[in-house]
């Protein structure tokens, strides 16, 4: 499919053979992706690192949840591809289909700094605490720029 610029991904196995980047290379120009929307039952982080690095012009991204590894900051920041793929992304929009917490917005923000448009589920006694997080990262990056 040379010309596709949409992808979506679904797999609700949990036993998977092969990684999911090797498949799928050999059906679609990854690089071309602008849009992926990925729906599995275990993602893993490495593999969504992987994916975005080979497909680094998608600027929309759709997930049914989010990694559940997905809140070790420190592991991911310390891994080459991950601050590779951190600075080169091109995402302005996410879409999450199953709850998130605080504890994976920090996640967010410093893996796609580029973000503008964030639509998900969050718990409603959180939601003073994401919202002022949200206004002081806004703060810190408008400071820097």
């Amino acid at each position: 499919f040379p010309n596709v610029n949409q992808l979506s991904i679904k797999d609700k196995s949990k036993n998977r053979n092969k990684p999911i980047i090797a498949i799928l290379q050999r059906i679609v120009p990854l690089k071309q992706l602008t849009t992926l929307f990925i729906e599995y039952a275990d993602l893993s982080v490495e593999d969504l690192i992987k994916l975005l690095y080979c497909a680094p012009n998608v600027h929309t991204l759709h997930l049914f949840a989010l990694p559940s590894s997905f809140t070790d900051l420190e592991l991911i920041k310390e891994n080459e591809i991950s601050k590779c793929v951190s600075n080169m992304n091109k995402i302005e929009n996410l879409s999450i289909r199953t709850w998130i917490t605080f504890y994976e917005i920090p996640f967010i923000l410093h893996f796609l700094p580029k973000l503008k448009y964030l639509k998900t589920q969050i718990l409603t006694h959180e939601t003073q605490k994401i919202i002022r997080l949200l206004l002081a990262e806004t703060h810190n990056r408008l400071r820097n720029l």
